[in-house]
């Protein structure tokens, strides 16, 4: 669930992210993506809308996180890095440890995900190796035609997607989703 990222078709207001949160079954984890920098406000946010992961995009990245473990214990931390060619290791390298998983995404200058576009798998596949054991969460131009043989080139922990399953920027297809589901299920029983 985004929030707090008015530049994407996809921001919730935090009342509509509470009202979806409750929603999720149980089993499910429910994530908050949020371009925040101010820790203090992720805290009160995380702490109103009781998500179990929240996914933390820009300089917040570089603080110290402990703050979130003593405050909310059991939230889950993700570590959003750009999959840019010359600082992506070195980045996701710094940061392994402060996360619990680490999300890699395309890098488009300007924009913060949901771009659409692919990256270089092979770099998503060096910095798997680099941070292990911190599990890697593939993003970037992920959609039904290509989830498979992104599984199967950079066996992530998981995968993310967004625009992949869109008929229009910020409005879902059903069937897209369901085949997006379908076609990461069959790699990973593979």
């Amino acid at each position: 669930f985004i929030v707090g990222v008015e530049s994407s078709p996809r921001n919730l207001l935090i009342s509509e992210a509470k009202k979806l949160i409750k929603l999720v079954p149980l089993f499910v984890n429910s994530v908050v993506v949020t371009t925040n920098e101010n820790l203090t406000e992720i805290i009160e946010m995380c702490r109103y809308l009781q998500p179990n992961c929240v996914q933390i995009h820009g300089n917040s990245m570089r603080s110290d996180l402990k703050i979130f473990k003593k405050e909310i214990p059991n939230l889950l931390l993700i570590g959003a890095i750009k999959a840019k060619p010359y600082s992506a290791i070195k980045e996701a390298n710094e940061i392994s440890t402060r996360f619990d998983a680490i999300l890699i995404d395309s890098y488009i200058k300007g924009k913060s995900g949901g771009t659409g576009v692919v990256h270089n798998w092979k770099l998503s596949l060096q910095i798997k190796e680099i941070i292990n054991p911190t599990p890697l969460i593939l993003a970037g131009g992920l959609k039904p035609e290509n989830v498979a043989n992104a599984i199967r080139d950079v066996q992530p922990y998981a995968v993310d997607v967004s625009s992949g399953v869109e008929k229009k920027p910020g409005i879902k297809d059903h069937q897209k989703i369901y085949t997006f589901i379908k076609n990461a299920k069959s790699e990973k029983n593979e």
